[in-house]
């Protein structure tokens, strides 16, 4: 306990930069060094007194740090994740100790910074795309079409083109899928070709019967 009261004390008086550094260090030595149990535990302490340093920049410190440790202390993880935004990109983007449950909440009352954290993890599971494709913003889905390790079902693909798919460069993305499926590629195809009917300026009935058969043709050639 005193090497606690001794960093507290010393963080009560030190710059920000200072204790910034400081956060990033603790957390190293707790990855790597040959720590006790009872040193394990007094550094996790001290990284949790530092979730109430008012300075954010020592907060993000602690974030990018946690981020890319191996099992950290998930209390630590789910404070960061429901930190102000900036703080808790780092942890929503790579730390694996947020789980599914967890991210789905987290997308579902996010920002669209922080959905767009969770759509380029490393590990993206059917659920947590599912949310995203329903309820993430424009950036944040296109991010998730582009990541290659995000897991998404076809019943997702579908949603994601009926949401965006009036727009050309999500089209892209969703056509650039090898897994998509054919219900969304379908409708896709429609979409696009309303599109080409709608830039034409076409008189309705005509727009409609153009449509139609363009969409007819791509569906048949594809």
């Amino acid at each position: 306990m005193l090497i606690i009261e001794k960093l507290v004390g010393w963080m009560d008086t030190a710059p920000a930069d200072k204790r910034a550094r400081a956060a990033s260090a603790l957390v190293r030595a707790w990855q790597v060094a040959d720590l006790s149990e009872e040193q394990r535990e007094s550094a996790e302490a001290a990284m949790t007194c530092m979730l109430d340093d008012p300075d954010e920049g020592v907060r993000l410190a602690l974030s990018e740090a946690l981020a890319e440790a191996v099992e950290p202390p998930r209390h630590l993880i789910l404070a960061l994740a429901e930190d102000d935004p900036e703080i808790s990109l780092p942890v929503l983007a790579g730390s694996p100790a947020l789980l599914d449950g967890e991210l789905i909440r987290l997308v579902e009352k996010g920002t669209e910074e922080q959905q767009a954290a969770i759509a380029r993890r490393a590990v993206l599971a059917e659920g947590v795309s599912a949310v995203l494709a329903g309820q993430g913003c424009k950036f944040a889905c296109l991010i998730m079409l582009t990541n290659p390790a995000a897991r998404i079902a076809e019943d997702s693909f579908h949603t994601l083109a009926e949401r965006f798919g009036d727009c050309a460069h999500a089209r892209q993305c969703l056509f650039a899928r090898p897994d998509i499926g054919m219900r969304a590629r379908t409708l896709l195809i429609e979409k696009y070709a309303a599109s080409l009917a709608e830039d034409e300026e076409l008189e309705s009935s005509a727009r409609e019967i153009e449509t139609h058969e363009i969409a007819e043709k791509a569906i048949i050639t594809y």
